[in-house]
């Protein structure tokens, strides 16, 4: 293991695991597909989240005023809303108009090594508020969703949404 990180579990231990949480599931074939896995076949990593930071640069201008982070690298967020993709893809959007934007003046093109720094910081900064402000939104939403889809809620019997299974959730908790 990494200096500082505890070893993974094998595939047996994960499946071990896993035989274990479904021991009382009477729901379709579960327990069999488990039990049918190959241990060497089984791993695990840990998923983690991370609150979104303002400004996420470094502050030597010289260097990082032309360096942005978009996707995972700027606001890392669990998998539980299936939106990590959905928000690269944006952001990728958005950092293109932005330095399409700060390259474009009097009706003619400039090369963006042609752009005046504090220009091309302020396009950035725009970019990154923007992008912030926009994913920050869906970082939440997959921690809200992780802490449901992990929780006694997501295991009740009946044929209605994982919305509708929070909020009865909500109302027995109340």
């Amino acid at each position: 293991a990494a200096e500082g990180r505890p070893a993974r579990p094998s595939g047996e231990a994960l499946r071990a695991g896993a035989l274990r949480r479904l021991a009382g599931w009477r729901h379709g074939p579960s327990l069999a597909l488990v039990r049918a896995c190959d241990p060497r076949l089984i791993t695990g990593y840990p998923v983690l989240d991370r609150d979104t930071v303002a400004d996420f640069r470094p502050s030597d201008p010289d260097v990082c005023r032309r360096v942005t982070f978009l996707g995972d690298a700027a606001h890392p967020m669990s998998p539980f809303k299936g939106q990590g993709a959905n928000q690269a893809l944006l952001d990728a959007v958005a950092l293109a108009r932005a330095l399409f934007a700060v390259t474009a003046t009097g009706g003619r093109r400039r090369a963006l090594a042609e752009v005046p720094a504090s220009e091309l910081d302020a396009a950035l900064g725009a970019f990154e508020r923007e992008m912030m402000a926009r994913a920050g939104v869906k970082v939440a939403g997959s921690y809200e969703a992780a802490g449901f889809l992990h929780s006694p809620a997501v295991l009740a019997a009946g044929n209605f949404t994982r919305g509708t299974a929070a909020a009865k959730a909500a109302e027995a908790a109340a």
